[in-house]
Parts: C-alpha cells; sequence; structure tokens
C-alpha cells in the first residue's frame, strides 16, 4: 500500500542498479539488463498472446521459455543463467517491447532534488553479456545531477496504464525537460570525459 500509493508514484516493482554510459541509446531510453527486464515483463509476456510464435523448436528451453507459467512464475533467483536460454528470453522481450511501443518506465536518481529527478523512459533490453548495470545516453545524466563514478539510479515499473502515460509525459526529450527551469539554460551538454575524448580523437597523435 505504501509502495503504490503513499510514493507519489504508484509502481508495481522497482529495482536499484549502478548506472554505466551508452552514446548508442536515445536520450529517452534506457538499457535494462536482461535478468531485470525479465521479472518485470513477467506479467504482461505470460499474457502475450504471441508468445509461442517467438520460439520455434523442441528443444528443452525452446519449450520451457514459450511455456506461460515459466513466465508468470519467474523470479530473480529461478532466472536461469545458460546462454541458450538467455538468448531465447532475449529475443522474447526485444520483440515484446518493439510491439508494445507505449510501455515506459521511471528512472529516479536520489536524492530528489528537483523534478529532473524523475523521468520516463523506453526499455531496451540489454545483452546477457552487459552484466547487471543500468545504461543510459551520458548527455541525460545532467538532468539527474548524476555521473558515471558508480552512482546508481532506482528503476520503477507502471502499476496501471495511466501511471504508464504519466511517465510517457516526463520523457527527458519533451521541450519542458530541455531546459532548467532555474535560468533556462540546456540541461545536455558535452562535459567531462566527452569532452575530453573528443580531445583526444581530434589530435594528431591519435587521429
Amino acid at each position: 500500500l505504501i509502495r503504490r500509493e503513499g510514493l507519489a508514484r504508484r509502481v508495481d516493482g522497482s529495482g536499484r542498479f549502478v548506472i554505466a554510459p551508452d552514446p548508442t541509446l536515445s536520450w529517452d531510453e534506457c538499457g535494462v539488463p536482461l535478468a531485470a527486464a525479465a521479472v518485470m515483463l513477467r506479467a504482461e509476456v505470460a499474457a502475450w498472446q504471441d508468445l509461442a510464435a517467438q520460439v520455434t523448436g523442441d528443444g528443452h528451453w525452446q519449450t520451457l521459455i514459450r511455456n506461460r507459467e515459466f513466465w508468470s512464475e519467474l523470479a530473480w533467483r529461478r532466472v536461469p543463467r545458460e546462454p541458450a536460454a538467455l538468448a531465447l528470453m532475449h529475443t522474447v522481450l526485444s520483440e515484446w517491447l518493439q510491439r508494445h511501443a507505449w510501455f515506459r518506465v521511471w528512472l529516479n536518481r536520489q536524492p530528489s532534488l528537483h523534478r529532473y529527478s524523475v523521468m520516463g523512459f523506453r526499455v531496451r533490453v540489454l545483452p546477457p553479456a552487459d552484466g547487471p548495470v543500468l545504461r543510459l545516453n551520458p548527455l541525460v545524466c545532467a538532468g539527474f545531477g548524476a555521473d558515471l563514478d558508480g552512482d546508481e539510479m532506482t528503476l520503477h515499473v507502471p502499476a496501471t496504464l495511466e501511471e504508464t502515460h504519466d511517465a510517457d509525459r516526463m520523457r527527458p526529450t519533451l521541450p519542458a525537460q530541455l531546459l532548467s527551469v532555474a535560468d533556462g539554460s540546456p540541461l545536455a551538454g558535452f562535459s567531462q570525459d566527452m569532452v575530453l575524448g573528443h580531445y583526444l580523437l581530434g589530435t594528431k597523435e591519435r587521429a
């Protein structure tokens, strides 16, 4: 009850992750670890009418992963670790997200000092080899007041479609999220590692 109604954001589940940069992601996209994505989307995938069509073959993992009971009973400690199973799960989750483009999650950087500390993002499932990190485009970190030296963020899954729409209205690419309310300056900008990296790429010795 406290999580759903008392925190101003009604969520079905949450997780806390160390953030890492990924400039290939869109500004309003976050990379979520495979195991975390499987647990947070288990109910949606279990109810998906096209689940069986996403996995072909009669092997052990194919049979298991197209079974609705596997997804509905999935828990963090029950996520398979075998590469073949993880590859199949990655395919299923990525296809579900592609077909349900409306799905959003909230990311929260604590302490929540201003409205930019909570923003809505689309989800991309990371390959198993990426490990248990949350990946973001580094240009959105300034709004969160975060850097990439071990900072952590909390991911929240909206509990209802209404909260999903709320998260969509808080994407970092919307005009209201691009400029600081304090002085109107852009929240996104090149700094720190990005500036150093461009300098090194532009020097004759490194070109």
